[in-house]
């Protein structure tokens, strides 16, 4: 049996009942957003229309599209790296050549980008301990 006072019925409850209203209300953001969301998605397909109705294929416009939303946020990632990642960043890409424009290249370097901040990790861990 329980005596803990921490772990009585009410005080659960409540906890869950003031989450419940929390998330009530992230839904009800979630909604709105969504509902913001819409005119922009409209204006995107009518521009992937028009590039339909200039004679562009749309199967490879949408992976082109892929591709060039791709890019732009390995390039907003690459931005919000400090001097020092970034720079090791450069040498892993200048190592690489080629080779880091692949799929394969890109995995090998997201992996190592894994690793060095797995590693600064337990190197902020040690220095604080």
């Amino acid at each position: 049996m329980l005596t803990n006072s921490a772990y009585s019925k009410d005080k659960l409850e409540g906890y869950l009942k003031e989450i419940d209203r929390y998330d009530d209300e992230l839904l009800s953001l979630r909604g709105s957003y969504m509902e913001e969301c819409k005119a922009p998605r409209e204006r995107i397909k009518e521009v992937i229309t028009s590039a339909k109705d200039a004679g562009i294929n749309p199967v490879a416009f949408r992976n082109a599209l892929k591709a060039h939303r791709d890019e732009r946020a390995q390039e907003k990632r690459i931005a919000a790296l400090d001097m020092a990642d970034r720079a090791d960043y450069e040498t892993i890409m200048e190592a690489l050549g080629a080779y880091a424009d692949t799929e394969l290249g890109q995995a090998a370097i997201d992996s190592a980008k894994r690793l060095h901040d797995e590693n600064q990790a337990v190197l902020d861990q040690l220095g604080r301990g």
